[in-house]
């Protein structure tokens, strides 16, 4: 290449660095320009701000899928499957400080949901039926499973809202193994105790919106025990593992979280908020299965 040419091509890769520090969209301007979000999920993503900011300081000071005028925190919220969205927070929900801003892709939520079945229900039948015998599954009616899906992202956006209230660094409610201790051992994972705890004293598990939260977080958890007792086994089908009854079910026998990471197991995560309710609320029965259950999980060998 002669002398021209190098000059030509050092004035090319100049110009798009100035291109790209000058001109080049954020994350959270991108995503807002290209990002959708169906008439349903609109409607769940507005109820949701509504009650996890109901009775806090943010309940008039938030903006949501608009660029903000002044509020202290913005939620964007959109789905990655409606259009061709290239960004690293795209299946993935998270908090970020230093624009203060919530971002959360709903494909997340629905393919949580879609992994544990809860996007389905147990076919009705009449008679008899060993006990072995697999359930015919159906898809949830759209109004049923969007009680699921509302629920499902108060936790999330609840948690990530936590993070913004204890003034946290980055967080990142992601489909990745949600992995740690019992106990917190180092200063992230402490982080997400903290997060979740807001959850905890912001739902009162015996007025309005609070039971079917509480209800739908004992529920998440049977869940969890059953996947981790029966693993590769649908949550709606029996396993002989478990000891089924009323409130939280307990495994028959021991079962195991691992230790690597930062972000406790979902399995624990929901024993620690459980936990955190119970002592503030009292959840009586339910707080007492709670406190119980632990004495299943072991350290993962």
């Amino acid at each position: 290449m002669n002398r021209f040419g190098i000059a030509l091509f050092a004035f090319a890769v100049l110009l798009a660095g100035c291109y790209s520090f000058f001109f080049q969209e954020d994350d959270a301007s991108y995503i807002l320009r290209t990002g959708k979000l169906d008439g349903r999920w609109e409607a769940i993503a507005h109820d949701t701000l509504a009650e996890i900011l109901s009775s806090s300081p943010y309940a008039e000071n938030y903006a949501f899928n608009t660029k903000p005028k002044g509020q202290a925190i913005t939620f964007i919220i959109f789905d990655s499957r409606l259009s061709d969205i290239r960004s690293s927070k795209i299946n993935s929900c998270g908090f970020y400080p230093a624009s203060q801003k919530i971002f959360c892709d709903v494909r997340f939520i629905d393919a949580f949901l879609a992994e544990r079945d809860l996007d389905k229900e147990i076919v009705p039948f009449e008679g008899d039926r060993p006990i072995d015998m697999a359930f015919d599954l159906r898809q949830l009616a759209p109004e049923q499973y969007d009680l699921n899906r509302m629920f499902l992202l108060e936790w999330v956006l609840g948690h990530e809202f936590g993070h913004f209230l204890a003034g946290h660094k980055a967080s990142h409610f992601a489909p990745t193994p949600l992995d740690a201790r019992v106990e917190a051992k180092s200063v992230s994972q402490t982080d997400e105790i903290e997060a979740d705890s807001y959850l905890a004293s912001h739902f009162n598990p015996d007025v309005g919106a609070g039971v079917n939260f509480y209800q739908n977080l004992v529920h998440l958890l049977n869940v969890e025990v059953h996947r981790k007792a029966c693993p590769g086994m649908s949550p709606l089908q029996y396993c002989k593992k478990i000891q089924f009854g009323a409130g939280i079910f307990s495994p028959a026998d021991i079962v195991y979280f691992k230790t690597a990471g930062t972000h406790p197991e979902y399995m624990i995560r929901l024993v620690r908020l459980i936990k955190e309710a119970h002592e503030k609320y009292d959840l009586d029965f339910i707080g007492y299965l709670n406190d119980k259950i632990v004495n299943y999980f072991r350290e993962q060998p």
